[in-house]
């Protein structure tokens, strides 16, 4: 979709040296399935389930067939688990717990099917989303991501 210019003018960066691909938050629906019609796709972001409805697994099939029917790219956001209480002590009701590993793993498994998938985050130390090798979990998250990129048997995860 286009907008219009200061002479009421069609105004867009679609196929001009400024045209980008743009992919929107998808946070809550219905609101959001009218937004993203504006952008080439979407993604979830939050690695909470059940934070949104984006990041809530259990519409990650309705999202992905939604971006099929309007033909836009989906990209569904997995993570680690999430703990943001060290910077927002407010907020523990959006804490997942990491469990060694098993929430990383049923993120992807139900991130199965997506044509994107999305990490939140290899380094957000402050949501506790990180994935990057560390003292605390050692290789533990990118050797499950390493699994999962290398095998298409992702229930076995």
């Amino acid at each position: 979709s286009s907008l219009l210019g200061r002479n009421n003018e069609e105004a867009s960066v679609r196929g001009t040296a400024y045209d980008v691909f743009a992919l929107a938050t998808f946070l809550e629906s219905p609101r959001d399935e009218r937004l993203v019609e504006q952008f080439d796709g979407f993604y979830t972001y939050f690695a909470t389930d059940g934070f949104t409805f984006g990041s809530t697994r259990r519409n990650w099939q309705r999202l992905l067939e939604m971006g099929r029917e309007k033909k836009l790219a989906a990209s569904l956001s997995v993570g680690p688990g999430y703990d943001d209480t060290r910077i927002r002590p407010w907020n523990s009701v959006a804490t997942r717990d990491r469990r060694d590993g098993d929430y990383f793993r049923e993120s992807l498994r139900n991130a199965r099917g997506a044509p994107l998938i999305s990490i939140t985050s290899f380094n957000e130390w402050g949501e506790g989303t990180q994935i990057e090798e560390a003292r605390e979990y050692g290789s533990l998250y990118l050797d499950i991501l390493k699994e999962f990129l290398m095998t298409d048997k992702y229930d076995e995860l």
